[in-house]
């Protein structure tokens, strides 16, 4: 189960070490995609809350649009709710501010230039380039870490906490289940397939005083949220194809024998090989369909591998055993079937949408 953690400050509110109610809503801008594919965004309590009261962002524009999108989503089955207090205690968490307070240090030390001290009025802040982390948003971080890695989750972190993490751990040995190439390489298959459009209107985020002069203002006000709502529904719609659920399965192989060989994950690695492994299915169907069709007694296909079958299921051929399909033209007729249907991802391109 593809499953992803919303990350913000509001992971301390549960526990008690930070009242800020904020979570992380770049992914929905970034990678609207990834609504395509997820199974269960997982959120606190606090999170959910903000969403719900249109506490946070502060821009009561885009606390709408937020709520709308998430209220869809929690109608389509993809919310869990997870309280972090329950896997993280105070004593953890404080093990966790120290953990902080060392690497802020050692990364002062260890990359001078790139990084500096920050105002001593906030608690262990350090700059990295324009980017400010006080020792919260730090711990933020780190906890978002370690319950996606106990949630069997991965982490949708912004650009900011992964220019931190990657003078932490290195570029390329960043822990899985916060390796952005993860998400990139699912986002770099449907491009393949479907248009990756915005999904949240730009009115969602400028202020109202900017848009006065503009022509454009009444209409963008009474359209912004069905123009979300539409585009939320079109991708829950997408979801239920049956070529979106096989490419997607298609992509979880190439990733999950990536990742079982320790393989640095790379998104363009990963397109190129789901692209190989198209061509060469489109290749194996325009050869074994027509000859299937071609056969009335299936005793002739006895002895014939249906070779469509291995670079999906993984085995070298799919073989049909011959005492119970014999002389069967129906089932010769069901399996043109269940082949037109488990491959018909092949063909499927945004044309089709």
């Amino acid at each position: 189960m593809n499953k992803i953690l919303v990350n913000g400050l509001g992971i301390g509110k549960e526990i008690g070490v930070c009242d800020f109610c904020s979570f992380d809503y770049s992914w929905l801008i970034t990678h609207p995609s990834v609504l395509l594919w997820i199974d269960k965004i997982i959120l606190t309590p606090t999170a959910w809350k903000a969403i719900q009261g249109q506490i946070y962002p502060i821009n009561d524009k885009t606390s709408k649009a937020l709520k709308l999108i998430f209220d869809m989503a929690e109608a389509e089955n993809l919310i869990e709710i997870i309280d972090p207090s329950t896997l993280v205690t105070k004593e953890f968490s404080d093990i966790i501010f120290k953990l902080v307070e060392s690497d802020s240090l050692k990364l002062v030390e260890v990359f001078p230039g790139i990084v500096k001290k920050g105002n001593e009025g906030v608690p262990g802040e350090i700059i990295i380039g324009e980017s400010s982390y006080c020792s919260m948003y730090i711990w933020s971080v780190y906890t978002s870490l370690f319950l996606a890695r106990h949630l069997d989750a991965n982490c949708l972190l912004n650009e900011r906490a992964l220019k931190y993490l990657n003078l932490k751990f290195g570029l390329h040995n960043l822990p899985k289940n916060i390796d952005k190439n993860y998400i990139k390489s699912f986002e770099s298959v449907f491009d393949v397939v479907l248009p990756n459009e915005a999904l949240l209107h730009s009115y969602a985020f400028i202020e109202e005083k900017t848009c006065t002069s503009c022509i454009n203002l009444s209409s963008c006000k009474d359209r912004y949220l069905l123009e979300i709502e539409n585009g939320v529904n079109k991708i829950f719609k997408w979801r239920t194809y049956d070529e979106i659920l096989q490419i997607k399965k298609v992509t979880e192989k190439i990733i999950s024998k990536r990742n079982s060989s320790d393989e640095y994950i790379d998104p363009i690695e990963i397109k190129k090989e789901f692209i190989t492994t198209r061509n060469e299915m489109n290749k194996l169907i325009r050869k074994v369909f027509p000859k299937i069709k071609r056969w009335t007694n299936l005793s002739t296909i006895m002895s014939v591998p249906i070779a469509v079958g291995g670079l999906v299921t993984g085995n070298n051929a799919l073989t049909i055993g011959g005492s119970a399909i014999a002389g069967s033209t129906t089932i010769v007729n069901e399996l043109i079937k269940y082949l037109e249907s488990k491959y018909n991802w092949v063909g499927f391109t945004n044309r089709t949408v």
